[in-house]
């Protein structure tokens, strides 16, 4: 039962970190704000969601080039539009995809830099493991499992009142 409820505690890290993060971009994006108001993260998601470069990967064709040359000449001062639909991948949430999302975010990834083992090692690893089907390779204790979780949780919390400091704060604006 404890190796299940390390994949169950997983999914909801997983999933709360997509949700929240999605919902603050909603949010964002409600608040019809200009691209030269905003933090350059949001910037870059405004103009890749604008002209779609991510389909280009290494070869990005120089007319898209000279539009989003144009568009940083004159259009700054236009009305973003921040996506938040499809934009936050949180699937295999080790630290390296939680510390983009936190990138995209605009907040702090530092200071979840001391729980990178946690989530890595504690609960990614063995929730591999376990949904994988090597199961009986992770030898987890109710104590050590609840550490875990008490963990995990206070993470998720951290998250939260993160994203509500940035959004009431306004640390989305330039």
């Amino acid at each position: 039962m404890i190796r299940v409820a390390i994949a169950l505690l997983y999914a909801h890290w997983e999933g709360f970190v997509k949700k929240a993060a999605a919902n603050y971009l909603r949010f964002l994006s409600g608040q019809g704000l200009r691209h030269d108001e905003l933090q350059p993260c949001f910037v870059t998601l405004s103009v890749n969601n604008k002209f779609k470069l991510n389909q280009f990967e290494n070869q990005i064709k120089v007319v898209k080039l000279i539009e989003v040359v144009d568009f940083l000449i004159n259009r700054l001062g236009t009305r973003s539009e921040i996506p938040y639909e499809g934009i936050i991948d949180a699937s295999n949430l080790n630290f390296d995809v939680f510390k983009e999302i936190c990138l995209i975010l605009n907040l702090e990834y530092q200071k979840y830099e001391m729980d990178q083992k946690l989530i890595d090692s504690q609960l990614f690893g063995k929730r591999n493991k376990v949904v994988h089907g090597d199961g009986n390779q992770v030898d987890i204790d109710y104590d050590e499992y609840e550490n875990i979780h008490t963990k995990v949780i206070g993470l998720m919390r951290q998250v939260k009142n993160d994203i509500a400091y940035s959004a009431n704060s306004k640390e989305y604006l330039k």
